[in-house]
């Protein structure tokens, strides 16, 4: 889900990324009539401003809290388009990180972003050429109409 605006804790931040990868789970299972039970976050950060983009300690939090609460069910962690500065700190943290949070976090842009989301995503086609997601996301219609464990195209 894009941020719109700023003005949120990292707990809250955390929270909402947990919220979102359990979600993911649950589709996954329910999808796959459950032989599926790994998952990828997709953090894109193409057209974010600094007024709306999360700390990168938030982020790295966040990644280590996912792979806490889902340890072998966190396939990939992809992070596209990630701002000059926030790729210069993971490369100089990288080695202090544990070997499984090196091994699935992949920091990409430009061609090589595209090239990863085939490899990875079953639907690789997710963003625009200005990298928005194709489809919008109604909040309400997220939150409240569809079933927790159904996908966001659910009819």
């Amino acid at each position: 889900l894009p941020r719109q605006e700023g003005g949120t804790t990292e707990q809250a931040y955390t929270r909402h990324q947990l919220y979102n990868a359990e979600r993911c789970a649950a589709v996954t299972e329910f999808v796959s009539l459950g032989q599926q039970d790994t998952v990828c976050a997709v953090f894109n950060m193409q057209n974010q401003n600094s007024k709306v983009t999360p700390a990168l300690s938030w982020q790295l939090n966040a990644i280590k809290a996912l792979q806490a609460v889902f340890p072998g069910r966190m396939g990939k962690v992809l992070v596209l388009e990630a701002p000059f500065l926030i790729r210069q700190i993971f490369n100089a943290i990288k080695p202090f990180l544990s070997k499984s949070l090196k091994e699935s976090t992949f920091l990409v842009a430009g061609k090589a972003k595209l090239e990863l989301l085939e490899e990875t995503l079953e639907n690789p086609n997710i963003l625009t050429n200005d990298g928005a997601l194709i489809d919008p996301v109604d909040l309400d219609k997220y939150l409240t109409q569809i079933p927790f464990y159904h996908p966001y195209d659910y009819k």
